[in-house]
C-alpha cells in the first residue's frame, strides 16, 4: 500500500511538472504587450484560471518564474527602445564582425559555402563589437578610424599575431550574428 501511494505521488508530481512546463511555454509565447486593458485583463484571467490547477507551492514557483521572465522581457523592451531612440535621433552603430567564409551550406551543385559574421567578442586592439556613434558625430569617419585599426590587425595577421578576418559595417543596430538564418542554395 505504501509503494502504491508513493508511486501515485510521484506520478502526480510528474504530471504537475508537465503542466507547469506547458503553462510556462504558453506564457513565453504570449504576444508582445500592446498597452491595451483588454490584454492585461486577458492575462490576469488566464493566470488566475491557470494557477488554480496547481498546488500553492507550484503556483508560487510559476509566479516567480513568470516574474523573472517578465523582468527579462522588460529589459529587452528597454534595450530595443534605447536603440530605436538612438537611431531616430540620427545615431548609428559602427559594428565589427569576425568573418567566417567556411560555413558549409549543403551538397547542392557539388557543395557550397557561405560567409557569416560574428560580432567581435571581447576587445581586439582596443575595439569592441559595436560602437555607438552619436548623431553629431560622423559614422563614416568613425568607421574609417576603426578600419585603420583593423588594417593594423591585418598587418599583425601576416606575422601570426591575429588570426581573424574583420569587417566594419555602419548599421542601425548593435552588432548581431549574421545571417540570421542559414541560407539555402537557389
Amino acid at each position: 500500500m505504501n509503494k502504491a501511494k508513493q508511486a501515485s505521488t510521484e506520478m502526480l508530481e510528474i504530471l504537475e511538472r508537465q503542466d507547469k512546463e506547458a503553462f510556462l511555454r504558453a506564457l513565453k509565447n504570449m504576444p508582445a504587450y500592446d498597452g491595451s486593458k483588454n490584454f492585461e485583463l486577458a492575462i490576469a484571467e488566464a493566470l488566475v484560471e491557470g494557477l488554480s490547477l496547481f498546488s500553492v507551492q507550484t503556483a508560487r514557483d510559476i509566479l516567480k518564474t513568470a516574474l523573472e521572465s517578465v523582468t527579462e522581457f522588460d529589459r529587452k523592451v528597454r534595450y530595443e527602445r534605447e536603440i530605436q531612440e538612438h537611431v531616430a535621433a540620427g545615431g548609428k552603430y559602427v559594428n565589427i564582425y569576425c568573418l567566417d567564409h567556411n560555413n558549409y551550406g549543403g551538397a547542392a551543385e557539388g557543395g557550397w559555402y557561405y560567409t557569416s559574421g560574428t560580432p567581435l567578442e571581447g576587445e581586439v586592439l582596443g575595439l569592441k563589437a559595436a560602437t555607438k556613434v552619436h548623431p553629431k558625430d560622423d559614422p563614416e569617419r568613425a568607421a574609417e578610424t576603426i578600419s585603420g585599426m583593423i588594417n593594423l590587425a591585418h598587418v599583425k595577421k601576416q606575422y601570426g599575431l591575429v588570426d581573424v578576418e574583420l569587417e566594419v559595417k555602419i548599421e542601425d543596430r548593435p552588432a548581431e550574428y549574421w545571417p540570421a538564418e542559414k541560407p539555402y542554395y537557389q
